[in-house]
């Protein structure tokens, strides 16, 4: 599902190589409503499924990467961490 300008952008970037990688679009609790760490869980809890199932999603659990814009750059971070 493309929503954010992030997908848009990525969608766009990546384009050429639709055929070799999983692009997933993560979207994470925000506050006030889930306070601190709800967002942080949700990114770790992603990365850490895309890690478990990237065999069944037609991957290897070398080949993912993990970005985002703004609070899910950071959020990034903190998921690699």
């Amino acid at each position: 599902c493309v929503g954010s300008a992030f997908d848009v952008f990525i969608m766009e970037y990546l384009k050429d190589y639709k055929d070799t990688l999983i692009v997933a679009s993560v979207e994470y609790r925000l506050a006030p409503e889930t306070p601190f760490p709800g967002a942080a869980d949700d990114a770790i809890a992603a990365l850490e499924y895309l890690h478990n199932h990237a065999i069944e999603l037609g991957g290897t659990q070398d080949d993912i990467c993990i970005g985002g814009l703004s609070a899910g750059g950071n959020l990034a971070a903190v998921a690699l961490h």
